[in-house]
């Protein structure tokens, strides 16, 4: 459960990486179902992690496709990926609505 809550957040950072204020959403999501489709996998979790991390330094680029290398070998669907996703944007939207980027954002409530 924790990786895939990790390869929310990375799909989270991928993401915004590829938005520049150019592609049009609908490009975007187009370019990001086909790379989804065609996955790019290693012969084990870790050495497609390693792709896909090795784009993200060498090159400043999401690899999609080593990215859904990485949830299929872990058993995680574009459903899961969506509900983590959807969750993900509602706590990011609940910090900031309480202090987050002042500092002030308690991380634990009530225990």
């Amino acid at each position: 459960e924790q990786v895939i809550l990790e390869l929310v957040d990375i799909f989270h950072f991928g993401l915004s990486l590829r938005i520049d204020g150019k592609t049009s959403y609908e490009d975007l999501a187009k370019q990001l179902e086909t790379e989804l489709s065609n996955a790019q996998q290693a012969d084990d979790f870790k050495q497609t992690l390693e792709i896909l991390a090795a784009s993200a330094v060498a090159d400043k680029t999401f690899n999609a496709a080593a990215f859904a290398g990485c949830m299929a070998q872990m058993g995680m669907d574009i459903d899961d990926l969506y509900r983590g996703y959807v969750g993900k944007n509602t706590l990011n939207f609940f910090r900031q609505d309480h202090g987050y980027k002042d500092g002030s954002y308690i991380k634990e409530w009530n225990g």
